[in-house]
């Protein structure tokens, strides 16, 4: 391997001409920890098919070199391209023309099989037969005098492993047509590392007083539930001490409502079997006591999970909330988040007895925020890759879907369609969607399995093409062994072998999940493309990208530009559909408003 460490303006020149010649190269940098904010970047690598330029970052202001970059047009290959753009956009205001990202790269090609995320000692030791030694980055940390060769050694192969990837990376996803899908998540990178840069403003005011609300309500569940508890005096439970089992007695003010042995007991005392005492099994339990239980038990994670120890995601430099966002969170390709975790930020339009927790989340001063999501988009993309005509002309007349399912699936007029029955009817069209059956109904209305199984029935005989392109669509998963969006995005599958015991419901869980990587995989295809537009062109009304949730985009503009950036990001959200869907209308929601909301 050869490299060369540049420490002077003259040898860094030199580089320049060298770099600029080459279709491909590749970039990495080295740092002293993993926060952009507070740990300072060290060395910057690019590497050519011929020797990889080591710049040492602490004493070369390497502004001029990235500025020349800028009119670099060739593919800059990257390993978790974030990271790098991420200190690159920080000290040089600087993101590569075109990124390859051969971790991502690698996890569109093994979607559903592979890891979401793998190392890059991983793919050179698979690919290239060339493990990294990765012991030496640790030193990194105390770096404060010239690096040794080890270091730079170090360096230097991930630069040369990472451009060695490109051509065997490239190929496999050209041979997997994944093309299109690759270039949207590449181009998604420089969205990722604008957004979490920028971060969020937030009120720990509003926060505090949504913590607040959450700890009364706490108090008074606790309260209820206790009263409820001390009529039955004590329970008798199994205990084990020094070895010997023996049934112990615990008076009633002294149960531990977290052991699900004394949980168990307790409901036993009021003639309630379960099979467990999760929160999940016990919303299902029709009974005063156990429903007060599930109350305590929700709030008391809410008090738990968002406390004022969230306070500790506020960046003290910037005093924003920067959350990490994972691209391709989920094999179907949706985004998730960490540090925080805002889809599970309790959202009121869903849990309307929770604090609006997302007030929290505000638009800087002189912003406003927007926040807009596609319109049943899923039901949507149901309906284009179906055909299924009455989903399609119900669209098109701008009818309700959710109360014509329900007269088909009822066998009633439009007009005699109860709430109750168009609620089912709207959870079966996303269940459908979902890969999800008759067993869902059953449990969710708590309807008996026969009269959901009827309902499913009527359902399908309703929705003929629906039917077929669903049946159709798991079986195609199976058979192919990978299930792919309208724009290509692939979810593999590995079939088991017949004599797996286990061999019918793994099967039916692939039917399942082919069937809904078409449909969710499609919306966050759209969902990414809308975002790239967005990304292009919101800088002309001085306005930025800040989160997303699912098919939902937040974006802030300042205020004179309210009714502008509303309508910008409602046409480039509906633009990035209609790439995608020609047999229905693409809606979109949007508003403003000071903080995020729904």
């Amino acid at each position: 391997m050869v490299w060369k460490y540049i420490t002077d303006y003259e040898s860094l020149e030199e580089t320049i001409p060298e770099i600029m010649k080459h279709e491909v190269i590749s970039l990495d940098v080295e740092t002293r920890g993993l926060d952009v904010f507070t740990d300072p970047l060290l060395l910057v690598q690019i590497g050519t098919p011929n020797e990889v330029f080591i710049y040492d970052a602490r004493v070369l202001n390497l502004q001029e070199l990235f500025d020349k970059l800028q009119f670099y047009k060739g593919i800059t290959c990257l390993h978790n391209a974030k990271f790098d753009c991420k200190y690159l956009r920080k000290y040089y205001n600087y993101l590569p023309y075109k990124i390859f990202d051969t971790m991502i790269a690698e996890s569109l090609a093994t979607a559903g099989v592979g890891q979401l995320y793998s190392s890059l000692n991983y793919l050179s030791t698979t690919y290239l037969n060339r493990p990294l030694v990765k012991e030496i980055r640790e030193s990194f940390a105390d770096a404060t005098a010239f690096f040794s060769d080890d270091q730079l050694n170090y360096a230097a192969d991930d630069a040369i492993s990472t451009l060695q990837l490109y051509p065997i990376l490239n190929q496999q996803l050209s041979d997997l047509g994944l093309q299109d899908v690759a270039d949207l998540e590449f181009e998604i990178v420089k969205v990722v590392t604008d957004m979490e840069l920028s971060g969020v403003n937030f009120s720990r005011e509003i926060w505090q007083e949504c913590y607040n609300k959450t700890l009364e309500d706490l108090i008074i569940a606790e309260s209820q539930f206790k009263e409820s508890v001390l009529k039955i005096g004590f329970l008798v439970v199994p205990a084990k001490k020094n070895g010997v089992e023996y049934m112990k007695e615990i008076p009633s003010n002294e149960i531990n409502f977290n052991s699900p042995i004394q949980v168990r007991a307790l409901l036993n005392r009021f003639g309630l079997k379960v099979p467990d005492t999760s929160v999940e099994t016990l919303s299902e339990i029709n009974h005063p006591l156990v429903q007060q239980l599930v109350t305590y038990r929700k709030l008391t994670k809410r008090a738990g999970t968002y406390g004022l120890n969230f306070f500790e995601y506020i960046n003290p430099i910037t005093g924003r909330i920067h959350a990490q966002f994972n691209q391709i969170g989920t094999e179907t390709g949706r985004f998730s988040s960490d540090s925080p975790n805002l889809q599970n930020i309790p959202n009121p339009a869903k849990d309307k007895n929770a604090p609006n927790y997302r007030a929290a989340f505000i638009a800087t001063p002189g912003y406003v925020m927007v926040i807009a999501d596609y319109s049943q988009i899923e039901l949507r993309i149901l309906a284009e890759v179906s055909k299924e005509p009455k989903f399609i002309k119900a669209y098109a007349d701008g009818a309700d879907l959710h109360t014509l399912t329900a007269t088909l699936m009822y066998h009633i007029d439009a007009g005699a369609v109860q709430p109750e029955q168009r609620s089912l009817a709207k959870n079966t069209n996303f269940a459908m969607a979902y890969g999800s059956g008759a067993s869902n109904l059953a449990h969710k209305f708590r309807i008996p399995m026969r009269e959901a199984e009827v309902l499913v029935e009527n359902f399908h005989k309703g929705y003929p093409v629906l039917s077929s392109f669903l049946t159709r669509s798991g079986q195609d998963a199976v058979i192919n062994h990978y299930s792919k969006t309208l724009l290509g995005r692939r979810r593999n599958f590995q079939i088991p072998s017949i004599t797996n015991p286990d061999f019918k419901r793994v099967i039916s869980s692939i039917k399942r999940q082919g069937t809904n990587h078409i449909v969710q995989g499609t919306s966050a295809d759209m969902t990414k493309m809308a975002k790239v537009a967005l990304y292009n062109t919101v800088g002309q009304l001085n306005g930025r990208l800040l989160l997303t949730v699912h098919d939902e985009i937040v974006a802030e503009f300042p205020e004179k530009f309210k009714e502008e950036g509303c309508k910008l990001v409602e046409q480039s959200m509906i633009e990035a559909g209609q790439k995608l869907i020609s047999s229905v209308p693409v809606l979109v929601e949007v508003h403003a408003n000071s903080f995020w909301s729904k």
